[in-house]
């Protein structure tokens, strides 16, 4: 991610804890400027948020779930729609 959009920007908006998982909103934001998965650059600025769990062991993440708002990222770098 960071290569298609190299001057991104992470911002932690929120994180709770319940026992040995921590809960992280994430929030993204910068240019697409180089290929992101089967998207060219368009050069517009994006906005998108990750939900992320991390279950902690002592002092180390044990394990990880990630999920980041896919739908809303590829919807505004896909090219508009063309009228036929």
């Amino acid at each position: 991610m960071p290569e298609a959009f190299p001057d991104l920007e992470i911002t932690v908006q929120d994180t709770f804890s319940v026992d040995d998982k921590v809960t992280v909103l994430v929030h993204f934001h910068g240019t697409h400027q180089r290929a992101f998965q089967q998207f060219e650059a368009t050069g517009r600025q994006v906005s998108c948020r990750s939900i992320e769990v991390y279950r902690i062991e002592g002092d180390k993440i044990a394990e990880k779930w990630v999920a980041p708002d896919m739908i809303s990222l590829t919807q505004q770098i896909s090219p508009a729609p063309t009228d036929h």
